[in-house]
């Protein structure tokens, strides 16, 4: 990886992360842009297989949930996330994933937080060979630490943690890499949601961590240029608190 996008990277990374000592937010409310200096145009969808089908009834009924119950996620519905996102070569080879990635680098990593009755377990998702190795464990006040100011997060029964291994794509795209990981961090973020939704979970992204504890609790090296980008809160969530607004 070139010098300069390497160090462009390092720095915009940096400027990026947050800290225990990050200052509240205000809040703020955000509008949908519209031009209505401009004609409308009315779409009849009804006849279209997009606006019936699986896909179209599993995005319509997605939420946000920040307060899950105490049940266990169970090793089979794991199982599903594990089938659907690992690496797997097709038949001439070549790796494939279900999330697309720029110049088929694969560069994002998932990390399993899984909490289990013997403890919170962290996990690694792999390939078709080693779909799902077991690191090491972690406490409630490791993920306190890595979740400042969110507490919630602490007590979910499964925290999928998604990185970005930037050496590859920076090697290949110069800077750019950079924006191609956070575009795919979000494509494997939104399609770990549908899985959940699907297996009858609830999910909620969560942006807000402590960079340098998260990577800490995964043991993630800056010298190997890979840092979290997104993490996905999964569990059954009390049912009154699911959120519409997100």
């Amino acid at each position: 990886m070139s010098t300069s996008a390497e160090d462009l990277v390092q720095a915009f990374h940096a400027l990026s992360s947050w800290g225990p000592d990050e200052p509240a937010r205000a809040a703020i409310r955000a509008f949908p842009k519209t031009y209505p200096r401009f004609e409308l145009m009315n779409l009849d969808d009804t006849e279209s297989p997009a606006s019936s089908g699986c896909l179209a009834e599993l995005l319509e009924s997605r939420r946000s949930a920040r307060c899950f119950c105490g049940k266990e996620v169970e090793p089979s519905l794991v199982g599903a996330f594990v089938r659907i996102l690992q690496t797997r070569a097709d038949a001439r080879s070549q790796m494939r994933r279900a999330i697309p990635s720029a110049g088929g680098l694969f560069t994002n990593e998932a990390y399993l937080l899984w909490r289990r009755s013997c403890g919170i377990q962290t996990a690694h998702l792999g390939t078709e060979s080693r779909p799902l190795e077991f690191l090491w464990p972690t406490s409630n006040d490791e993920i306190r630490r890595a979740f400042p100011g969110e507490d919630w997060v602490s007590q979910c029964p499964l925290v999928v943690v998604i990185t970005g291994r930037l050496g590859p794509s920076v090697a290949r795209y110069g800077a750019r890499g950079y924006r191609f990981a956070l575009v795919e961090a979000g494509a494997y973020a939104m399609t770990i949601s549908l899985i959940a939704l699907e297996a009858g979970l609830s999910s909620c992204f969560v942006g807000g961590f402590d960079d340098a504890a998260l990577c800490d609790l995964l043991d993630l090296k800056p010298h190997e240029a890979e840092f979290p980008l997104v993490s996905v809160a999964v569990g059954f969530s009390e049912v009154d608190e699911v959120r519409d607004t997100c």
